[in-house]
Protein backbone atom coordinates (compact mmCIF):
# COMPACT_ATOMS: atom_id res chain seq x y z
CA UNK A 1 0.00 0.00 0.00
CA UNK A 2 1.49 3.59 -1.28
CA UNK A 3 1.28 6.22 1.01
CA UNK A 4 -1.18 8.00 -0.76
CA UNK A 5 -3.18 4.91 -0.39
CA UNK A 6 -2.45 4.44 3.19
CA UNK A 7 -4.04 8.10 3.83
CA UNK A 8 -7.15 7.46 1.61
CA UNK A 9 -7.63 4.26 3.93
CA UNK A 10 -7.47 6.60 6.93
CA UNK A 11 -9.55 9.35 5.77
CA UNK A 12 -12.07 6.49 5.24
CA UNK A 13 -11.75 5.32 8.46
CA UNK A 14 -11.86 7.74 10.44
CA UNK A 15 -15.22 8.90 8.50
CA UNK A 16 -16.81 5.08 9.59
CA UNK A 17 -15.41 5.64 12.88
CA UNK A 18 -17.22 8.92 13.22
CA UNK A 19 -20.23 7.50 11.88
CA UNK A 20 -20.42 5.67 15.64
CA UNK A 21 -18.74 7.95 17.50
CA UNK A 22 -19.32 11.31 16.26
CA UNK A 23 -16.73 12.85 18.52
CA UNK A 24 -13.45 10.94 17.30
CA UNK A 25 -10.56 12.96 15.84
CA UNK A 26 -7.95 11.07 13.97
CA UNK A 27 -4.38 11.24 15.46
CA UNK A 28 -1.98 11.96 12.24
CA UNK A 29 0.48 8.96 11.42
CA UNK A 30 -1.46 5.90 13.13
CA UNK A 31 -3.03 3.87 10.84
CA UNK A 32 -1.57 0.46 10.65
CA UNK A 33 -2.11 -2.87 8.82
CA UNK A 34 -1.63 -5.85 11.04
CA UNK A 35 -2.44 -9.68 9.66
CA UNK A 36 -6.27 -9.16 8.80
CA UNK A 37 -7.27 -5.72 9.96
CA UNK A 38 -6.66 -1.51 9.71
CA UNK A 39 -6.00 0.18 13.39
CA UNK A 40 -6.33 3.89 13.65
CA UNK A 41 -5.76 5.59 16.99
CA UNK A 42 -7.53 8.95 17.90
CA UNK A 43 -9.45 10.72 20.36
CA UNK A 44 -13.12 11.45 21.14
CA UNK A 45 -15.10 13.10 23.62
CA UNK A 46 -15.43 9.53 25.55
CA UNK A 47 -11.63 9.48 25.64
CA UNK A 48 -8.60 7.77 23.22
CA UNK A 49 -9.98 5.53 21.04
CA UNK A 50 -9.29 2.50 18.77
CA UNK A 51 -10.61 1.93 15.32
CA UNK A 52 -10.29 -1.59 14.23
CA UNK A 53 -11.73 -2.54 10.71
CA UNK A 54 -11.68 -6.48 9.36
CA UNK A 55 -10.07 -6.03 5.83
CA UNK A 56 -9.89 -9.80 5.30
CA UNK A 57 -13.41 -10.96 4.16
CA UNK A 58 -12.71 -14.44 4.33
CA UNK A 59 -15.25 -16.67 6.55
CA UNK A 60 -12.00 -17.47 8.78
CA UNK A 61 -11.36 -14.35 9.97
CA UNK A 62 -15.20 -12.97 9.72
CA UNK A 63 -16.06 -15.31 12.15
CA UNK A 64 -13.31 -14.60 14.81
CA UNK A 65 -14.00 -10.95 14.31
CA UNK A 66 -17.52 -11.70 15.24
CA UNK A 67 -16.97 -13.22 18.18
CA UNK A 68 -14.87 -10.29 19.38
CA UNK A 69 -17.80 -8.05 18.67
CA UNK A 70 -19.80 -10.20 20.67
CA UNK A 71 -17.47 -10.71 23.77
CA UNK A 72 -17.11 -6.88 23.55
CA UNK A 73 -20.76 -6.62 24.27
CA UNK A 74 -20.99 -8.79 26.61
CA UNK A 75 -17.87 -7.10 28.69
CA UNK A 76 -20.05 -4.37 28.68
CA UNK A 77 -23.10 -6.15 30.45
CA UNK A 78 -20.51 -8.36 32.69
CA UNK A 79 -16.98 -7.40 32.86
CA UNK A 80 -14.01 -10.04 33.47
CA UNK A 81 -12.20 -10.19 37.03
CA UNK A 82 -9.56 -7.52 35.39
CA UNK A 83 -9.44 -4.40 33.25
CA UNK A 84 -11.01 -4.36 29.57
CA UNK A 85 -10.92 -1.90 26.99
CA UNK A 86 -14.41 -0.42 27.29
CA UNK A 87 -16.72 -0.89 23.69
CA UNK A 88 -17.27 2.47 22.35
CA UNK A 89 -19.40 1.28 19.22
CA UNK A 90 -19.76 -1.53 16.81
CA UNK A 91 -21.59 -1.96 13.25
CA UNK A 92 -20.92 -5.89 12.35
CA UNK A 93 -21.97 -5.56 8.58
CA UNK A 94 -19.19 -2.86 8.06
CA UNK A 95 -16.55 -5.53 10.41
CA UNK A 96 -15.65 -2.02 12.17
CA UNK A 97 -15.54 -1.93 16.19
CA UNK A 98 -14.62 0.94 18.31
CA UNK A 99 -12.77 0.61 21.94
CA UNK A 100 -10.78 2.33 24.54
CA UNK A 101 -7.17 2.29 24.00
CA UNK A 102 -5.62 2.24 26.67
CA UNK A 103 -2.83 3.47 28.60
CA UNK A 104 0.17 1.42 28.13
CA UNK A 105 2.36 -0.19 25.73
CA UNK A 106 2.43 -4.18 24.84
CA UNK A 107 5.10 -6.17 27.11
CA UNK A 108 6.35 -6.77 23.39
CA UNK A 109 5.53 -5.87 19.49
CA UNK A 110 6.36 -9.69 18.64
CA UNK A 111 5.08 -13.14 20.15
CA UNK A 112 7.50 -13.46 22.25
CA UNK A 113 9.38 -11.55 24.51
CA UNK A 114 13.47 -12.42 25.46
CA UNK A 115 14.25 -9.31 27.48
CA UNK A 116 14.31 -9.41 31.58
CA UNK A 117 10.48 -8.42 33.21
CA UNK A 118 10.17 -6.90 36.23
CA UNK A 119 9.00 -9.89 38.58
CA UNK A 120 5.43 -7.52 39.67
CA UNK A 121 4.73 -8.36 35.69
CA UNK A 122 5.26 -11.64 36.02
CA UNK A 123 3.80 -12.52 38.78
CA UNK A 124 0.25 -10.05 37.32
CA UNK A 125 0.81 -12.57 34.14
CA UNK A 126 0.17 -15.45 36.05
CA UNK A 127 -2.33 -14.03 38.12
CA UNK A 128 -4.15 -12.94 34.88
CA UNK A 129 -4.37 -16.45 34.03
CA UNK A 130 -6.19 -17.56 37.32
CA UNK A 131 -8.55 -15.05 37.48
CA UNK A 132 -9.97 -15.92 34.10
CA UNK A 133 -10.18 -19.33 34.59
CA UNK A 134 -11.69 -19.03 37.55
CA UNK A 135 -14.56 -16.43 35.91
CA UNK A 136 -16.86 -18.94 35.57
CA UNK A 137 -19.18 -17.28 34.11
CA UNK A 138 -17.11 -16.10 31.05
CA UNK A 139 -17.70 -19.87 29.59
CA UNK A 140 -21.56 -18.52 29.56
CA UNK A 141 -21.11 -15.25 28.02
CA UNK A 142 -18.59 -16.34 25.18
CA UNK A 143 -19.90 -17.25 22.03
CA UNK A 144 -20.42 -20.72 21.64
CA UNK A 145 -21.47 -20.99 17.66
CA UNK A 146 -19.27 -22.98 15.59
CA UNK A 147 -17.28 -21.90 12.58
CA UNK A 148 -18.33 -22.00 9.15
CA UNK A 149 -17.39 -25.59 7.53
CA UNK A 150 -14.87 -23.96 5.37
CA UNK A 151 -13.47 -21.79 7.75
CA UNK A 152 -12.93 -25.08 10.89
CA UNK A 153 -11.04 -26.73 7.51
CA UNK A 154 -8.58 -23.66 7.50
CA UNK A 155 -8.42 -23.45 11.49
CA UNK A 156 -7.68 -27.03 11.92
CA UNK A 157 -4.60 -26.74 8.64
CA UNK A 158 -3.35 -23.65 10.18
CA UNK A 159 -3.65 -25.28 13.83
CA UNK A 160 -5.69 -22.13 14.59
CA UNK A 161 -7.82 -21.82 18.34
CA UNK A 162 -11.58 -22.95 18.16
CA UNK A 163 -12.72 -22.01 21.28
CA UNK A 164 -16.22 -23.43 20.80
CA UNK A 165 -14.71 -26.82 20.32
CA UNK A 166 -12.04 -26.08 23.50
CA UNK A 167 -11.00 -30.02 23.52
CA UNK A 168 -11.20 -31.32 19.63
CA UNK A 169 -9.01 -28.33 18.21
CA UNK A 170 -5.92 -29.58 20.53
CA UNK A 171 -6.25 -32.99 20.01
CA UNK A 172 -7.10 -32.19 16.06
CA UNK A 173 -4.24 -30.64 16.03
CA UNK A 174 -1.80 -32.36 18.12
CA UNK A 175 -2.73 -35.16 15.35
CA UNK A 176 -1.95 -32.76 12.61
CA UNK A 177 1.60 -31.79 13.72
CA UNK A 178 2.25 -35.50 14.09
CA UNK A 179 1.47 -35.42 9.77
CA UNK A 180 3.13 -32.72 9.47
CA UNK A 181 6.77 -33.69 10.86
CA UNK A 182 6.88 -31.18 14.22
CA UNK A 183 5.73 -34.08 16.90
CA UNK A 184 6.81 -37.60 17.10
CA UNK A 185 4.37 -40.44 17.67
CA UNK A 186 5.46 -40.94 21.27
CA UNK A 187 5.57 -37.32 22.62
CA UNK A 188 1.52 -36.90 20.07
CA UNK A 189 0.81 -40.27 21.94
CA UNK A 190 1.70 -38.78 25.62
CA UNK A 191 -0.13 -35.60 24.81
CA UNK A 192 -3.21 -36.87 23.82
CA UNK A 193 -3.37 -39.21 26.78
CA UNK A 194 -2.56 -36.55 28.83
CA UNK A 195 -5.30 -34.69 27.67
CA UNK A 196 -7.71 -37.29 27.66
CA UNK A 197 -7.46 -37.90 31.65
CA UNK A 198 -7.71 -34.61 32.29
CA UNK A 199 -9.90 -32.45 29.90
CA UNK A 200 -11.54 -29.85 31.81
CA UNK A 201 -11.79 -26.51 30.42
CA UNK A 202 -12.43 -23.37 31.48
CA UNK A 203 -12.65 -19.26 30.25
CA UNK A 204 -9.08 -18.19 28.95
CA UNK A 205 -8.20 -15.33 26.52
CA UNK A 206 -7.21 -17.72 24.25
CA UNK A 207 -4.13 -16.20 22.01
CA UNK A 208 -2.19 -15.00 25.55
CA UNK A 209 0.78 -13.94 24.11
CA UNK A 210 3.15 -10.86 25.30
CA UNK A 211 2.17 -8.66 22.37
CA UNK A 212 -1.69 -8.80 23.63
CA UNK A 213 -0.71 -7.85 27.39
CA UNK A 214 -0.70 -3.81 27.81
CA UNK A 215 1.51 -2.40 30.79
CA UNK A 216 -1.24 -0.66 32.32
CA UNK A 217 -1.20 1.28 35.72
CA UNK A 218 -1.80 -1.54 38.45
CA UNK A 219 -0.16 -4.27 36.03
CA UNK A 220 -1.05 -5.99 32.71
CA UNK A 221 -4.46 -5.61 30.73
CA UNK A 222 -5.29 -8.04 27.45
CA UNK A 223 -6.66 -6.78 24.88
CA UNK A 224 -7.90 -8.77 21.56
CA UNK A 225 -10.19 -11.06 22.63
CA UNK A 226 -11.23 -12.84 19.47
CA UNK A 227 -9.90 -16.30 20.81
CA UNK A 228 -11.42 -16.51 24.41
CA UNK A 229 -13.97 -18.52 25.56
CA UNK A 230 -13.38 -22.08 26.17
CA UNK A 231 -10.30 -23.47 26.30
CA UNK A 232 -8.49 -26.11 28.13
CA UNK A 233 -7.39 -25.02 31.68
CA UNK A 234 -3.86 -24.67 30.92
CA UNK A 235 -3.44 -23.35 27.59
CA UNK A 236 -3.26 -19.49 28.69
CA UNK A 237 -0.52 -20.69 30.97
CA UNK A 238 0.96 -22.70 28.09
CA UNK A 239 1.04 -19.93 25.28
CA UNK A 240 2.80 -17.66 27.84
CA UNK A 241 5.31 -20.88 28.57
CA UNK A 242 6.00 -20.73 25.16
CA UNK A 243 6.33 -17.12 24.66
CA UNK A 244 7.26 -15.33 28.08
CA UNK A 245 10.39 -17.62 29.47
CA UNK A 246 10.92 -15.19 32.52
CA UNK A 247 7.20 -16.62 33.96
CA UNK A 248 8.28 -20.26 33.57
CA UNK A 249 8.89 -21.38 36.74
CA UNK A 250 5.67 -19.36 37.91
CA UNK A 251 3.86 -20.72 35.24
CA UNK A 252 4.34 -24.19 36.45
CA UNK A 253 4.06 -23.68 40.26
CA UNK A 254 0.65 -22.53 39.12
CA UNK A 255 -0.03 -25.57 37.11
CA UNK A 256 -1.55 -27.36 39.81
CA UNK A 257 -0.38 -29.88 42.34
CA UNK A 258 -2.19 -33.27 41.22
CA UNK A 259 -0.28 -35.09 38.42
CA UNK A 260 -3.34 -35.26 36.26
CA UNK A 261 -3.57 -31.58 36.19
CA UNK A 262 0.44 -30.93 35.72
CA UNK A 263 0.62 -33.62 32.66
CA UNK A 264 -2.68 -31.75 31.27
CA UNK A 265 -0.61 -28.30 31.72
CA UNK A 266 2.45 -29.93 30.14
CA UNK A 267 0.59 -31.67 26.92
CA UNK A 268 -0.58 -27.39 26.16
CA UNK A 269 2.89 -26.47 26.13
CA UNK A 270 3.73 -28.95 23.68
CA UNK A 271 1.07 -28.03 21.75
CA UNK A 272 1.91 -24.05 22.02
CA UNK A 273 5.32 -25.08 20.66
CA UNK A 274 4.79 -26.79 17.97
CA UNK A 275 2.18 -24.67 16.98
CA UNK A 276 5.25 -22.29 16.74
CA UNK A 277 7.25 -24.44 14.89
CA UNK A 278 4.45 -24.44 12.38
CA UNK A 279 3.99 -20.31 12.49
CA UNK A 280 8.01 -20.21 11.66
CA UNK A 281 8.01 -21.86 8.55
CA UNK A 282 11.45 -22.51 9.63
CA UNK A 283 14.44 -22.72 7.74
CA UNK A 284 16.86 -25.59 8.01
CA UNK A 285 19.28 -24.64 10.90
CA UNK A 286 17.05 -22.00 12.31
CA UNK A 287 18.22 -20.95 16.12
CA UNK A 288 14.50 -20.77 17.36
CA UNK A 289 13.52 -23.75 15.73
CA UNK A 290 16.47 -25.52 17.42
CA UNK A 291 15.50 -24.43 20.64
CA UNK A 292 12.34 -25.00 20.05
CA UNK A 293 12.88 -28.64 19.64
CA UNK A 294 15.04 -28.71 22.90
CA UNK A 295 11.88 -26.99 24.53
CA UNK A 296 9.57 -29.97 23.43
CA UNK A 297 12.19 -32.64 24.88
CA UNK A 298 11.84 -30.94 27.90
CA UNK A 299 7.90 -31.62 27.46
CA UNK A 300 8.40 -35.31 26.66
CA UNK A 301 10.45 -36.22 30.21
CA UNK A 302 7.40 -34.46 31.86
CA UNK A 303 4.84 -36.26 30.01
CA UNK A 304 7.10 -39.47 30.01
CA UNK A 305 7.79 -39.03 33.90
CA UNK A 306 4.20 -38.35 35.15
Amino acid sequence: MTRDELAARGRELAAEARSLLPSFRPRPATLRRTLKSLVLAGDSDAGPVLCKKLVREDALWRWYFARELALQRAFAAEPPPLRVARALGADPERALLLVEELPGPPLARLRRLEEPLDPALIADAVELCTSLARWQRGLALAPSDPPPPAARRAMRARLLEDPSAPEAWVREGIERATELGLCDAELAGASLAAIAVHPRVAFAHGDLLPRNLLRVDGGLAPVDWECAGSHLEGWDRALLWANLPQARAALEAAAGEAPRERAAFWACVGFALVRELKFRRARPGDPRALELRTELERVRRELLSS
